[in-house]
């Protein structure tokens, strides 16, 4: 990965320490300069969340990726987007990053389906699990091309194996099926460096 082409951002505040060291260590693992890692403040109202992460997006052009450490739900992430404002951040994507850019979101339930139990994940098919999520509806408002990586329930912030991925046409899978062959290995993959790059051998 070109170290200039990529962006991290992670939030900070009460018990956010976590996001900060993962985020440090991706940014390490791809070799990025440090004014490629942007803090966001949690404490604060959440216009003043958006505007640092709207911000440094419009100082980017050409962008391979965008990865996002914070809280998240499954209807919204900690950095002040939501199903109601999610378009406002994929503008900002699609001016900053190329065509075929990888979104990646380190939060918690933002893949999964409002209303539906994260103890389902494995009854339902793919399409459903991730509809409507805040990371389907970030897919699809971004130009087409674009791919997004969210978590489908709650767990540590890079080594959560239920990861869903969202292409910009509207498709949903799994990037391991739960409970496939390989899900043991995918597991034990994310205990190592994987986990800061599974995207680029999934894309």
């Amino acid at each position: 990965m070109d170290p200039l082409r990529a962006i991290v951002f992670y939030a900070t505040g009460i018990k956010e320490e976590e996001f900060e060291r993962e985020a440090i260590k991706f940014a390490k693992f791809h070799k990025l300069p440090s004014e490629s890692v942007i803090p966001v403040n949690c404490k604060g109202p959440l216009w003043k969340r958006r505007k640092v992460v709207l911000e440094a997006l419009a100082k980017r052009h050409e962008l391979e990726v965008v990865a996002m450490f914070c809280h998240g739900w499954p209807r919204r992430i900690q950095f002040g987007f939501n199903l109601e404002n999610v378009e406002m951040l994929a503008g900002a994507m699609d001016d900053a990053a190329s065509t075929y850019a990888q979104v990646i979101l380190y939060a918690c339930s933002c893949g999964r389906r409002p209303g539906l139990s994260p103890k389902k994940r494995i009854y339902y098919p793919d399409s459903f699990v991730g509809e409507d999520s805040f990371a389907y509806d970030l897919a699809i408002s971004c130009d087409f091309g674009k791919t997004v990586w969210a978590h489908y329930d709650s767990g540590h912030t890079t080594r959560n194996p239920f990861v869903l991925v969202f292409e910009s046409y509207g498709c949903i899978k799994w990037m391991v099926p739960p409970f496939h062959k390989d899900w043991a290995r995918w597991v034990k993959d994310l205990k190592g460096k994987k986990r800061f790059n599974f995207f680029e051998e999934g894309s």
